[in-house]
């Protein structure tokens, strides 16, 4: 038992003088770490949405048929909105045997499709007819729709440049609390977060209704608000 432990220590001092080693080797040049975070305040443009199509049967051919037909349906209603076809997609087509447990036995019970169907909306305006319409479809379920803005990558580019100014401030300002100045950036690295998100559920929105006319019928439209774009970054200059 004892060559073991004595491998075992040995090891174990081995590991923990390689460790120091590359510790007092990142630390050789003075240097100070810092984040930086930017928020940019947006009024969204876009809305995303995502609904799924599921029907169950008997007969598998007679699902697939049926269930084409609901799909037909579901696009030809979208195209009507005037949505461009360019920004419908499907995807996760997909049939397969269905099941229920009848005292405590799986038996199965028919077939079902599926496919989910998603799309995006540049008027707002669209939104109460496509939330009411979908809500008339049989086998039609709305998983959910968000808030984004068309030109998202622009703006995570801005707002990325004003969190590395928030950095490099930050950093002069702690630098010359000490009588220090803060040179060139030896590591940048962007921290993958939620802070580092764009869009927003409808679900935390109001929906203003307007003046409607003498029969009740209101036309209803999204109040959108303001979504967040938020970005942090960690950087390291070097200190003299």
């Amino acid at each position: 038992m004892k060559p073991i432990t004595t491998i075992t220590i040995a090891a174990v001092l081995s590991f923990t003088t390689s460790s120091l080693i590359a510790q007092q080797s990142e630390i050789s040049q003075p240097h100070i770490t810092v984040y930086g975070t930017a928020v940019s305040q947006v009024t969204p443009d876009t809305l995303r949405w995502s609904i799924t199509v599921r029907n169950k049967g008997e007969d598998l051919e007679a699902v697939a048929r049926e269930h084409t037909r609901i799909v037909g349906d579901v696009l030809t209603f979208i195209k009507d909105i005037e949505i461009d076809s360019d920004d419908i997609q499907t995807a996760d087509m997909r049939f397969d045997e269905d099941y229920r447990w009848v005292d405590r036995e799986r038996v199965r019970d028919g077939f079902f499709a599926t496919t989910g169907i998603s799309f995006k909306v540049l008027d707002f305006r669209k939104y109460r007819d496509l939330w009411i319409g979908l809500a008339k479809m049989k086998y039609v379920s709305v998983d959910g729709v968000s808030l984004d803005v068309s030109n998202r990558i622009e703006l995570q580019d801005e707002t990325r440049i004003k969190a590395l100014k928030a950095a490099k401030r930050k950093a002069e300002a702690m630098a010359a609390a000490l009588d220090g100045t803060v040179g060139a950036p030896i590591a940048i690295v962007e921290i993958q977060s939620p802070l580092n998100s764009w869009e927003s559920s409808v679900s935390n929105t109001m929906v203003e209704v307007g003046s409607g006319t003498a029969d009740g019928s209101a036309q209803a439209t999204l109040a959108p608000g303001r979504i967040a774009i938020k970005v942090r970054v960690k950087v390291t200059f070097s200190l003299h």
